[in-house]
C-alpha cells in the first residue's frame, strides 16, 4: 500500500469520527449553551476555543458556523432569555356582618376593632403584592323574610388592584353589622355563584384566596353535619376552582370545629383556625395569613418568537441549575393553563419565594425542559 493511500484512509477515518460526534450532538440531548451575551443559565459545555472569551462561537475556535453553539449548524440548543411577569395574589376578605359584631371586646366593639385591623392590613406596604376585595355575610339579600341570612349579593368591594381606599371607605361608611351568621352559605356562594360577580378571584392564571373572619358559629344552616358541609365546600373551592381559604375566629363565641373544617381543608400551610380575642391578636392573625399568601405564579410576556412549551426552563437567582418541571405539582414547576402562558412553582421552590430567599426569577427557551426525576 502506498504512503498516499495510507494518508487518505487515515483522513477518511478521522472525518468519519468527527461525523459520528456531530450526529451524537444533534440528538436533542439537554446540552445548554448561552447566547452571545454569555449570561444564560444551565449547564453548558466547555468552550473548546482558542480565543480569550468564554463562548463557543465562530471567531477563533473550531466551530465553522456563525451561531453560538459548538457544532456545524444551529439546531442543537440555542438558548434565549424571555421575560415573565409576577402574578399578584387575589384575596377576598369574607367578614362577619352579624349583629354580634357590635358587642364589646375589651374597650371597643368587635366591629370597630375589625375595621381597624383590616385597614392596617390593606394599607401595609408588605401587601403590595396582593389585590384585595371585601365581602360580608349576611349581605342583606334574600328578601325581607330572609335578609338576616342572605349571602347572594355581589361583594360590596370587588377585588381590584390598589383597592385599599375603596375597602376603607366601605368599612367606615357602610359596614353596619346586623343579622345572623350564615357562615356556610357565605362560603358556598364562592363555590357556586360568585364567578359572575367576583371574576377577579377566578381563572387559571390567578392565585385566589378567601380569608374568613367570623365571631360565631353558623346560625342559619338548618341541616345536619354542618362541619362536614363546610369541609366539603372548602375542598371544592380548592380542587375545582383553585381558591384557598383561611379562617379567623374573633371573640369567645366562635365554633372551633366549624372554623377548623375550613382551615384544615383550605389548601394552605395554616391548618388550624387563628383565634383572636382583641384587635392586636386580630392584626397578628392577618399578618400571619399575609405572610403565607405569596403568589408563586408567573405569566409569560408576549415574545416576538413562538416559545415551545417543551423547551422552557426557569432559574432562581444566579443558579445554573434550572428548577425542574414537575407534572405532579409537588416540588418544581408546571403549567397551570392549557395555553401554556402561566406557570406556578410548587413545594420547596414556592416556599423559597414566600420566605424571600429568591431575589430573581429568570426564564429561557430553546433547550429541552428539564423534568423532575
Amino acid at each position: 500500500m502506498s504512503k498516499s493511500t495510507i494518508v487518505l484512509l487515515m483522513s477518511l477515518t478521522f472525518a468519519g469520527l468527527l461525523l459520528f460526534i456531530a450526529c451524537e450532538g444533534d440528538d436533542g440531548a439537554a446540552t445548554y449553551t448561552d447566547s452571545d451575551d454569555e449570561s444564560g443559565g444551565g449547564n453548558r459545555p466547555p468552550s473548546g476555543d482558542s480565543d480569550s472569551d468564554s463562548d463557543v462561537d465562530s471567531d477563533t475556535d473550531s466551530d465553522s458556523d456563525s451561531d453560538s453553539d459548538f457544532d456545524s449548524d444551529d439546531d442543537i440548543c440555542d438558548e434565549q432569555d424571555f421575560s415573565i411577569e409576577f402574578k399578584k395574589a387575589r384575596v377576598m376578605i369574607l367578614l362577619d356582618n352579624s349583629g354580634s359584631m357590635t358587642e364589646d371586646a375589651g374597650g371597643s366593639t368587635k366591629e370597630v376593632q375589625a375595621v381597624s385591623a383590616i385597614t392596617l392590613m390593606v394599607n401595609d406596604p408588605i401587601n403590595e403584592d396582593k389585590e384585595f376585595g371585601l365581602d360580608i355575610f349576611p349581605d342583606g339579600s334574600g328578601g325581607f323574610l330572609n335578609s338576616g341570612c342572605g349571602t347572594n349579593g355581589a361583594p360590596p368591594v370587588p377585588i381590584a388592584d390598589a383597592n385599599a381606599q375603596n375597602i376603607i371607605n366601605y368599612l367606615n361608611n357602610s359596614y353596619n353589622p346586623d343579622g345572623a351568621t350564615p357562615l356556610l352559605a357565605g362560603l358556598k356562594y364562592y363555590a357556586t355563584q360568585a364567578n359572575a360577580t367576583s371574576a377577579g378571584l377566578y381563572g387559571d392564571n390567578t392565585s385566589g384566596y378567601i380569608v374568613v373572619v367570623s365571631d360565631g358559629s353558623d346560625t342559619c344552616y338548618s341541616g345536619f353535619n354542618i362541619v362536614q358541609q363546610l369541609r366539603a365546600t372548602t375542598t371544592e373551592l380548592v380542587n375545582n376552582l383553585g381558591i384557598r381559604s383561611f379562617a379567623i375566629g374573633f371573640g369567645s363565641g366562635v365554633s372551633g370545629d366549624e372554623l377548623n373544617a375550613i382551615a384544615q381543608n383550605g389548601g394552605t400551610s395554616i391548618l388550624t383556625y387563628l383565634q383572636a380575642d382583641n384587635e392586636t391578636q386580630l392584626q397578628d392573625a392577618f399578618e400571619q395569613i399575609a405572610s403565607d399568601i405569596v403568589s408563586c405564579r408567573f405569566e409569560i410576556d408576549e415574545h416576538e418568537e413562538e416559545i415551545d412549551p417543551d423547551e422552557v426552563n426557569f432559574y432562581f437567582n444566579d443558579s445554573e441549575d434550572p428548577v425542574p418541571m414537575d407534572p405532579n405539582n409537588q416540588n418544581g414547576w408546571n403549567w397551570v393553563d392549557d395555553e401554556n402562558t402561566t406557570m406556578e412553582f410548587f413545594g420547596e421552590y414556592c416556599d423559597d419565594l414566600k420566605e424571600g430567599e429568591v431575589e430573581s426569577v429568570s426564564a429561557t427557551f430553546g433547550c429541552p425542559t428539564i423534568v423532575i426525576d
